[in-house]
């Protein structure tokens, strides 16, 4: 068959693909309900032509203008259904959770790159994801992080404060500093080691992993018939592969590593070594997250799971993935934020000096007398985000919400912004002001459930890790807040401070900030600080 006849069928098959695709959808829709609203689909690319390299905060902000804030659209094969109320996003997290709360199957990262879904974040709703999750909750409670934790984050962000005083006579871009420091915390957490060259590898892992994430490395999903074409699967996945080969290396020594340690001395207590005592895992089975069932889905079940080699590199891989890249992106946030808004940093310095007296850093048992430094961190959460939507969810039965029909295995798209931006729940939604969190008398108000901050999700699929990163948080800002004043860069010729444009921040363009010793704090005072 000549090249040009290839192309033409493959077209036509695609076309026929498409539309008998559409058909079946439409004809499924029971009696009664009322048919998703949303931009009318052109055949083969769908809703592509309006909303590709789109944000995509912004083509649902002008959608749910023209069709209200639930609506559907097409992604090429994809369908997306679109949430955009936080509480219709509330509604379906917590009440109907055990319908809303799986993940899409996607090609490159499910497929690819967790081995089918072998993840806590990529797998269906199931046993599977249930027994994952057990595991990983027993070695992240609060009492956990307290205890088997706080020394690492305490030692790593004390560093991070040493390289921060030695760049103290220069403005600079801290997202380098900030980058290694995360990857040194999370593989000392995970594994009980760190060094150069395990950074390096990380480093170039997560790198590959940041392709593998961009929206226009989803061609097989929007296109899924392109998977069926050999060289063309190889070259739009090959991002992918990359970074699961290196991902497989890299873990394989880890565990080979932590069994010898284990041999050595069980009263290791990493993350990975409290995950490896209480993982079910045998060499002899192989796990297959989307041949679970919902059935018999019960406690006794869950201690019986048995998992392989696989899933607990993987488990491992997927929180080293979440610290690194997540909290990245809100200390890029918190040091901007905070250089732009000089009065914050001193009321939060005030509550430091007057219950640390200047002469150790902060611990858990300070943190009630520390609501203002809480708050700060809260509305940063709130204020600048690196997204305003959820993790995709995915619908594990067909069911009818509000009067729409909405078939299993539906690709679920919630955005938080209506939240974090309503002039119902914040007095200033669209000014950074951390008093958001405080009642009355000046203390941090208890949680709720719409106000507080959405980055770490809700329902079921909430962040499982986020009692982890909130010490992180809280270490981090409150030393560097204890040591420094976060300046603004000066102008060369006039020396007034440069406003930064918190538009570039959000775009994650580089910026410098300054990190100005406060006076009595010198190199032998932080080294000697406990």
């Amino acid at each position: 068959m000549e090249f040009p006849t290839f192309l033409f069928t493959l077209f036509f098959a695609a076309i026929i693909y498409v539309f008998f695709n559409n058909q079946r959808k439409k004809s499924k829709i029971p009696n009664g309900c009322i048919p998703l609203p949303g931009p009318t689909p052109l055949p083969i690319i769908g809703n592509l032509h309006q909303i590709n390299n789109v944000p995509i905060q912004d083509f649902i902000d002008k959608f749910s203008n023209e069709y209200g804030p639930i609506f559907q659209v097409h992604y090429g094969a994809e369908t997306w259904v679109i949430l955009n109320d936080y509480e219709i996003v509330k509604d379906v997290l917590v009440k109907r959770s055990a319908i809303y709360s799986s993940r899409p199957y996607n090609d490159a990262t499910t497929r690819v790159y967790f081995d089918g879904g072998k993840s806590i974040g990529f797998s269906p709703y199931g046993k599977y994801w249930r027994a994952m999750r057990a595991v990983s909750h027993q070695a992240l409670t609060q009492k956990m992080v307290n205890i088997n934790y706080r020394d690492i984050i305490h030692t790593e962000v004390k560093n991070l404060m040493i390289k921060f005083y030695n760049r103290s006579s220069e403005s600079f871009n801290p997202t380098d500093d900030l980058r290694f420091f995360l990857i040194n915390l999370s593989t000392t957490i995970l594994f009980g080691q760190k060094s150069e060259k395990l950074s390096l590898q990380i480093e170039q892992m997560i790198s590959e992993i940041a392709q593998i994430l961009r929206p226009e490395n989803g061609t097989i999903d929007k296109f899924p018939w392109l998977k069926y074409i050999p060289f063309v699967e190889k070259r739009l996945n090959r991002h992918a592969y990359k970074a699961r080969d290196l991902a497989r290396e890299l873990f394989k020594h880890l565990l080979e590593d932590l069994r010898q340690k284990l041999k050595e001395n069980e009263n290791e207590n990493s993350f990975a070594a409290h995950v490896l005592k209480n993982m079910n895992i045998s060499s002899d089975i192989v796990s297959k997250p989307y041949e679970d069932s919902l059935e018999n889905d019960d406690d006794e079940l869950k201690k019986q799971f048995v998992f392989d080699e696989v899933d607990f590199m993987n488990l491992n891989n997927s929180f080293l993935i979440a610290s690194a890249i997540t909290s990245l992106n809100f200390f890029q946030w918190i040091w901007a934020l905070l250089a732009n808004y000089p009065e914050a940093q001193r009321k939060i310095q005030k509550e430091l000096d007057e219950c640390l007296q200047g002469n150790r850093f902060q611990t858990p048992q300070d943190d009630l007398k520390l609501p203002y430094l809480w708050a700060t961190i809260k509305e940063s959460l709130r204020c600048r985000t690196g997204s305003s939507t959820l993790m995709k969810h995915s619908t594990t039965k067909d069911d009818v919400y509000r009067g729409y029909y909405i078939p299993a295995k539906t690709t679920i798209m919630m955005s938080y912004k209506s939240a974090h931006t309503s002039e119902k729940l914040f007095e200033r939604p669209n000014e950074f002001y951390p008093e958001h969190y405080l009642d009355e008398n000046g203390q941090l108000k208890k949680y709720d459930d719409l106000r507080d901050p959405w980055t770490f999700g809700r329902g079921r699929r909430a962040c499982v890790g986020q009692n982890l990163a909130e010490r992180n948080l809280i270490t981090t800002v409150g030393y560097a807040l204890t040591l420094f004043n976060v300046e603004n860069d000066y102008d060369s010729i006039t020396g007034n401070p440069i406003k930064l444009d918190l538009k570039r921040v959000d775009k994650r363009q580089p910026y410098k900030v300054r990190f100005v010793p406060r006076p009595g704090v010198t190199l032998e005072k932080i080294m000697q600080m406990n």
